[in-house]
């Protein structure tokens, strides 16, 4: 992988970053796809993640185009079907 520079990168006050394109080229994170955060003591660790339930979090989504897992989908119809 090619060397990067250190960034710094201004926070919004929501605590929205942007992750420089750059960064986003070198390992892969696409405009509509997830980054996957994972904390550790003293750092926050961010990779280019698949597609997961817009729900839950779940990895098992049917359609990328709609990410929602199997098991929301049936909760969702099972809410569905007590409303009628």
């Amino acid at each position: 992988m090619q060397k990067l520079p250190t960034y710094y990168l201004p926070m919004e006050k929501n605590g929205r970053v942007v992750i420089p394109k750059p960064i986003r080229d070198a390992f892969g994170f696409s405009s509509a796809g997830f980054v996957r955060a994972t904390v550790t003591d003293d750092k926050i660790i961010l990779e280019s993640g698949k597609t997961v339930c817009k729900f839950c979090g779940n990895e098992s989504v049917l359609c990328e185009d709609f990410p929602i897992c199997p098991e929301c989908i049936e909760k969702i119809n099972e809410l569905n079907e007590l409303k009628k």
